[in-house]
């Protein structure tokens, strides 16, 4: 899962697609303090996928599909 894929599912509950602007890694983002641009250019060389089907099995947890946690968060009932 990538963070197009979490503002393509915002996009989706919300019913319109959500404007995306890309920086150079690094480079200052307005609105943010100066710590953030440097730990979110590290982000982007750092790639660690876990499944966590194992996981939720030996802890009895269901796993939500990302659309409906997005549901959720924004108080979208199901369709």
């Amino acid at each position: 899962m990538s963070w197009l894929d979490i503002v393509d599912a915002f996009g989706q509950v919300l019913g319109q697609q959500l404007p995306v602007q890309f920086v150079v890694p690094g480079e200052a983002i307005t609105g943010l303090p100066d710590i953030v641009p440097p730990v979110l250019a590290s982000m982007e060389t750092y790639d660690s996928p876990i499944g966590m089907g194992e996981t939720a099995r030996a802890f009895g947890v269901e796993q939500s599909p990302l659309i409906s946690v997005v549901r959720r968060m924004l108080g979208v009932p199901a369709a």
